[in-house]
């Protein structure tokens, strides 16, 4: 009887537990199902009392397929529009889905061979432990043949070797004098990690090494050297150069700069500014208009793009500018398009620029990243799917895959293309359309997107290495990312400004040496002399067009504000004090300040302090309007008037202002005018000994 009432009870509290759960997991549910009805109404704005049709939209849907993706919906959380919320879990869900990237991709690369793909090459002894910390790895927890193929074939190696069950190694060669016996490579069983348990296939071991081609056949590397310029230039070495200039910020006396040494009437000039950009596109549709009809082969676009860092736009914009020159009238018949910023500019003249593009006619200047791709795929951000909305690139997670037999390639996004493949890159073809595709949604596009498309084309033996120009490396201060926060969810590099202490890098004989015929980055308000010295060696054949005796030649001044375009409070309320200040009686007793028209940076030499002209318009007596320039100098300097140690170190030097740039060192507010206390000191310290 006592067993009888103890199972019961046995019985009664499973049913209990069971009860129980199964209510929690309604309550749960239910809980689960409000919050997401709750959030899809704060996502896409659905309305409260409509929320039972929630569950049958195809947004709800694409929801929770993302739902559990932290970085997703930190991502949907961040954003501001309800457009780019939509449009990011669309492309999210799409990429777990696995239907965002076509599966394979046909390589028509005379140096990849479809037949050798996969093709087993046989048994040998593994590298030493020596020599393999030089050789790209990877350490799969689900290794396959297939899976370690495909992984060299995209980094662009000859062969594929897996041991060790987990361990792929990318080569391009082996040593045909150690092999090692074919059952040495069947000890370890890869199958019961890999995706297909059903497969008897092994992965090697610990001293032997199963290796395989990967398609890829080894390419000669093409190139190209300097030829000193004849005297006469025959109709064989003419060449027409589409210049595409992709400028930002406000420095219109610099591209002007650029301008005047790289203009021919023989060449074409395509010009973008960044959407966000008003003051320069202004400035420069002014310097235009004082030259039509006159100068028919430079264009400015007036589809303007926002060419943030590291966007998908700035691809964009290349292939816009390219496709404009089939419908404009006489700009299809160009032999070259080179890419330049408004930190650009050329280090040696012009006309030998033209006599080494007309002897290479057909080619292709690029400079890659180096040997070991698969290190680049990871430190550029391949493997991440990007997401470009509200003049931001957003981090969306993992990229689901690259399509198969396409091997990825990259390096700098300043390039040398033929006018043939830089059409065949904008086409309907089926490998650039795909590529485009794919690469709307990688970080830093034109990094990679080129170098992919010829490393996988008929145009592969037409690359020639190194795209023509020098570029200012200082990678421990130019890998300062946190200025980068504000539009991307990534940390990169960017190069930084010569100064007069480089300019022996790009002197006549090094460019020559190389060849590089341009070089960045050049910033005038930095360092002008720099531009100076680069513009001689540019001009040395044009010597009597510039003239450097001119008391402006290394001065230098920069609009940061112009009313036509920005309005500041701060700005005009100081500025309107700037007569009592200075005490200049006239204006305080006499005339009233009307608004604030403009203010610029000014730069007596590369050594000189910052000091900014304010232009205001006042109103005087008998109702005159004037416009009165002020030329100011801020003190941010503090004097340090006694020794102050700390740890070893002493106190240098002080400095304070806001919008510091961490990669250059300087404040970018150059008036130095805050509204509250948001300054950052810049502290130099030197070490006692």
């Amino acid at each position: 009887m006592g067993e009888v009432l103890m199972r019961q009870s046995s019985v009664l509290k499973c049913f209990a537990v069971l009860v129980l759960s199964f209510f929690t997991l309604n309550v749960i549910l239910l809980l689960k199902l409000t919050d997401f009805q709750d959030i899809m109404s704060r996502i896409l704005q659905v309305d409260t009392e409509n929320k039972e049709n929630i569950l049958r939209t195809k947004d709800f849907d694409e929801w929770l397929c993302v739902m559990n993706d932290s970085q997703v919906v930190n991502v949907i959380r961040r954003m501001k529009t309800e457009e780019c919320k939509k449009a990011a879990i669309h492309l999210a869900c799409a990429a777990k889905k696995k239907v965002l990237t076509v599966n394979e991709l046909t390589n028509s690369c005379p140096f990849f061979d479809i037949a050798s793909k996969g093709l087993y090459v046989g048994c040998f002894a593994n590298v030493d432990s020596s020599s393999s910390l030089s050789i790209p790895s990877y350490n799969f927890g689900k290794n396959s043949s297939n899976r370690c193929i495909a992984a060299c074939l995209r980094a662009g190696f000859v062969y594929a070797g897996i041991d060790c069950q987990h361990n792929c190694f990318c080569i391009d060669s082996y040593n045909e004098s150690r092999p090692a016996e074919e059952r040495n490579c069947q000890l370890f069983d890869c199958s019961k990690n890999g995706p297909n348990r059903k497969s008897l296939e092994k992965c090697g071991e610990v001293e032997a090494v199963s290796i395989y081609g990967t398609g890829v056949k080894a390419k000669p590397v093409l190139t190209v050297k300097y030829v000193q310029q004849n005297q006469t230039h025959s109709d064989d070495h003419q060449v027409q150069i589409l210049f595409l200039l992709q400028l930002n910020g406000r420095n219109i006396r610099q591209v002007k700069q650029l301008l005047r040494v790289i203009y021919s009437s023989r060449h074409l000039y395509i010009i973008h500014v960044d959407k966000r950009q008003d003051f320069m596109y202004s400035s420069l549709k002014d310097v235009l208009s004082g030259f039509r009809p006159h100068t028919r082969n430079i264009h400015l676009i007036s589809e303007r793009f926002g060419t943030i860092w590291g966007a998908s736009s700035l691809l964009s914009m290349v292939f816009h500018a390219v496709n404009l020159t089939s419908v404009m009238d006489n700009w299809d018949s160009w032999d070259f398009v080179i890419n330049l910023s408004e930190s650009d500019f050329p280090v040696l003249p012009l006309e030998e620029l033209e006599f080494h593009l007309a002897r290479n006619k057909g080619l292709i200047f690029l400079s890659s990243h180096g040997h070991d791709t698969a290190r680049f795929i990871k430190k550029q951000g391949l493997e991440f799917l990007f997401f470009e909305c509200e003049h931001r690139m957003w981090r969306l997670g993992k990229r689901d895959r690259f399509p198969e037999n396409i091997r990825i390639d990259g390096g700098s996004d300043w390039f040398v293309l033929s006018e043939k493949f830089a059409r065949y890159a904008a086409s309907e073809a089926e490998l650039p359309k795909e590529l485009r595709k794919i690469f709307s949604n990688v970080i830093l596009p034109v990094e990679t997107f080129f170098h992919t498309l010829a490393a996988n084309s008929e145009y592969c033996n037409r690359v020639v290495k190194g795209n023509l120009r020098l570029t200012n490396w200082k990678r421990k201060q130019g890998c300062r990312c946190a200025m980068l926060r504000k539009v991307v969810d990534w940390c990169g590099c960017s190069p930084l400004v010569f100064t007069i202490s480089d300019a022996y890098k790009y002197s006549t004989m090094v460019s020559e040496r190389k060849p590089i015929f341009f070089a960045r980055k050049f910033e005038s308000i930095i360092s002008q002399s720099a531009i100076s010295i680069a513009e001689s060696q540019v001009m040395r054949l044009r010597s009597d067009h510039i003239d450097v005796q001119h008391s402006s030649y290394n001065r230098t001044w920069l609009n940061f504000y112009d009313s036509k375009f920005e309005h500041s409070e701060l700005l005009t309320r100081w500025s309107f004090m700037l007569p009592n200040a200075s005490k200049i009686e006239v204006l305080s007793d006499h005339c009233k300040p009307l608004r604030l028209l403009s203010m610029t940076a000014y730069k007596e030499n590369d050594t000189a302090d910052i000091h900014f002209i304010p232009e205001v318009e006042y109103e005087c007596t008998n109702y005159l309007r004037t416009a009165i320039q002020f030329l100011v100098h801020f003190r941010g300097k503090s004097d340090i008037t006694r020794f102050l140690f700390a740890d070893g170190y002493q106190l240098e030097d002080i400095r304070w202002g806001s919008q510091i740039d961490l990669k250059e060192e300087i404040f970018r507010n150059y008036a130095s005018i805050v509204s509250v206390v948001r300054f950052f000191p810049d502290v130099s310290w030197f070490t006692i000994n």
